[in-house]
């Protein structure tokens, strides 16, 4: 009797525990998700992986901060029966803060039939005219839905978990027609939207899930290593948090095209209000750092989609000088220029500290000389060939919509850390000088 009575004990234990670990499993909650960055050497973009689909298709698309939206070529590698086109005059196709409109829709083999008319969604192609562009191209896709598949960093229940995957039914993107896709890395289908509107991926996942209105973002800085984008805040350690610092978010009341001049950017603006290099300013017209409310021309804006950061003629032409005459006191030799850098150095006179290049530093001042953003030497200076090193910065011509753009290659190693709650950006400046980099990033997610 005592054996039976411990068998049918130690059964109703297994059956409990079985059950319990059932229930919590089904109440794990993501607290954020994450998404891998590499970097393509040929065009110096950065791009991801999704997945997609009811049999989760593998789509790698380039990664645009502040892009509207996913939107990649259908007609390639995908096929999903949980695939559906949005209809025009429905309500999901009533998306407020974005270009959409009734449109014929472009019939694909592999997916359902679209209906008469679906809601179109007008979406932008910064890379399309080649590296270094940031004219673009606009162009219009049919706005649809389906599963996205993404890893979740950490799981709200009684366990946690790391890297889970996450079904996201009914996530809006957009199809697109194969001439759109020009310009992109090799294999890359699409672009991927981080931008400051109800259709890019991080608001759709604020809106789905109950998660901290937050993404972060360290791109690597080559193509061996491996950077990050961190949707939500999961539980992050301190490894960096006392490295951070803050800025507000600034928003352009005017879009670009081709988005309807009703619409404000999708881009971050911040809020640069001077230049000085080692300490000394950088002398220009201060009104090009303000955008027009009316026209939305001038600023500073961060931008992963021009792989250098592009300066207003009148500000480059000065900070070019005052550069030059900074890096002549510390004896570094200036040698021929190689397009499109508009001043180049002999490396061999360029000496290093730890593990920076020892060249004179850049610092955008912002909050009206409160705060600094310093750019180090990795971020400032770029090896063009054996020997020579130019300054990393392009001279975009008078006619520049923006006056500043912060490109790709000044952000690598940079934590940065979009609040879109309290609209601040908090950055790290070079994680370099910290003994950090892009690589180290599973550290700041541990649980």
């Amino acid at each position: 009797m005592a054996s039976s009575f411990l068998y049918f004990l130690f059964l109703s234990l297994a059956l409990h525990f079985f059950v319990s670990a059932s229930s919590a499993e089904a109440t794990f909650e993501p607290d954020a998700f994450t998404l891998p960055i590499k970097k393509d050497n040929a065009t110096l973009q950065y791009t991801t992986t999704i997945k997609i689909g009811a049999n989760a298709s593998s789509i790698n698309v380039a990664i645009d901060i502040g892009g509207q939206l996913l939107w990649f070529d259908c007609d390639i590698g995908y096929n999903s029966s949980a695939f559906h086109y949005i209809q025009c005059g429905t309500a999901e196709c009533d998306v407020e803060g974005a270009a959409v409109y009734c449109k014929i829709c472009f019939p694909l083999p592999n997916l359902p039939p679209c209906p008469l008319a679906t809601c179109g969604i007008d979406h932008y192609n910064p890379f399309i005219t080649g590296t270094g562009s940031i004219t673009g191209t606009g162009s219009s896709g049919d706005l649809a839905k389906d599963t996205l598949t993404i890893n979740s960093t950490n799981v709200r229940g009684k366990r946690k978990r790391d890297k889970v995957p996450i079904n996201v039914p009914l996530f809006s993107f957009s199809c697109v027609p194969s001439k759109d896709i020009k310009g992109l890395a090799s294999g890359a289908l699409g672009i991927i939207g981080l931008g400051n509107t109800p259709t890019s991926l991080p608001m759709q996942l604020f809106s789905m899930f109950n998660i901290s209105q937050e993404f972060s973002m360290c791109l690597p800085s080559t193509s061996q290593t491996t950077g990050n984008i961190l949707i939500g805040s999961g539980n992050k350690t301190t490894l960096y948090r006392d490295l951070l610092i803050t800025t507000p978010i600034l928003i352009n009341p005017v879009s670009e095209y081709p988005f309807p001049d009703s619409l404000p950017s999708f881009d971050y603006f911040i809020g640069v209000t001077s230049i000085n290099v080692n300490g000394q300013n950088v002398s220009f017209n201060s009104s090009l750092l303000s955008f027009d409310n009316e026209e939305g021309v001038g600023g500073t804006k961060i931008s992963t989609a021009t792989p250098y950061t592009i300066l207003h003629t009148d500000i480059y032409n000065p900070f070019l000088d005052k550069f030059v005459k900074s890096a002549t006191t510390l004896k570094i030799e200036r040698v021929a220029s190689v397009s499109p850098f508009g001043a180049c150095f002999n490396s061999k006179t360029i000496h290093r500290i730890g593990e920076e290049l020892h060249v004179p530093t850049i610092n955008l001042v912002l909050q009206n000389n409160t705060v600094y953003w310093r750019i180090y030497g990795h971020n400032s200076m770029v090896r063009v060939k054996k020997g020579v090193m130019c300054l990393a910065f392009m001279d975009g011509g008078s006619n520049l919509r923006t006056s500043i753009v912060i490109g790709g290659h000044q952000l690598e190693n940079n934590f940065l850390e979009f609040n879109l709650a309290s609209s601040e950006l908090r950055f790290s400046s070079s994680l370099f000088t910290k003994n950090r980099s892009c690589s180290h990033m599973g550290g700041y997610y541990l649980n």
